[in-house]
Order: structure tokens, then sequence, then C-alpha cells
């Protein structure tokens, strides 16, 4: 049995890191779950990993539900192991599909455990500023108050 350990940056907050472990057993899923209860985000906001090249172009992604009826790649069926072979692997998790805004995330070791699956995945290491899961943009509030003071 093998444990994954990524760290996750934050483009938004300079001082945000989130380091994780999860099992190879566990699906994407499981990890999104805990990456959301971490982070104090909604675990139903649609949500997304994507693989990446090492210079963070999308190959391939594994969303939270089938957006399209084409039978796209859904975390719940998708194990850690079978998208994470190597370390280094790149990965954005993407959690406001309107800003497309994401977290880096990184495939930084991978070490044998003893432990069960249902140890896992969790949190190691949690810092900095937290990025909000939905950005409002400024110009919308300043007219919605505009609006509403009329």
């Amino acid at each position: 049995m093998v444990v994954y350990h990524f760290i996750l940056l934050s483009d938004e907050s300079d001082d945000f890191v989130l380091e994780v472990e999860a099992h190879g057993q566990n699906t994407f899923y499981e990890l999104h779950e805990t990456i959301s209860q971490a982070l104090g985000f909604d675990k139903h906001y649609l949500a997304s990993f994507i693989r990446t090249d090492n210079d963070w172009n999308p190959i391939t992604e594994a969303t939270l539900i089938d957006m399209d009826n084409s039978g796209s790649l859904l975390m719940e069926d998708l194990l850690i192991e079978e998208w994470c072979k190597t370390k280094g692997h790149r990965f954005i998790y993407l959690f406001d599909y309107v800003s497309e805004r994401g977290l880096f995330m990184k495939l930084v070791n991978i070490k044998p455990t003893i432990e069960t699956r249902s140890s896992y995945p969790k949190i190691i290491k949690l810092t900095g500023e937290i990025p909000p899961q939905i950005k409002q943009e400024r110009f919308i509030d300043d007219l919605l108050n505009t609006f509403s003071k009329n």
C-alpha cells in the first residue's frame, strides 16, 4: 500500500500552503471532500481535478459530475493511484468554475504505508490566507450597492 503526499498552493495568496496525504485506494472525490472541508468550502459546488503537464497545460480532467453526459471521467470513479505514478505530477484543483480559479497541486512524495485507506485522506498542514471559494467581482458589488441605494 502507498500514500501520496500533495502540496497545494494559490496564486491569490502568497502564504497559503495546504499539504494533504491520500492513500492510493482513495478516490479523487474523497480527496475533494477533504480539501473542501479543510478550506471551509461547500463540497457540492462544481469542482474538478485537472492533470497537467510540467508547464501546467491541461491533459485530462476528472469532474464532480458528468458535465455533458458524455461519460466523462468522474472523481468518484478515479483512484489516486491511477493518476499518480511518479513524484512531480502536477494538477490543478479547480474550485470556482465561473471565475476559473483553482489551486496548483503537486505530488511531492510517494511512500509505503501499513495504514488502511480509511485513515486517509488527511490534512498534514494548512497555513496562510485561504482564497474564497467564490470570488465576487468588485464592479458587481458596486453596481448592486448603487441600485440598492435607489
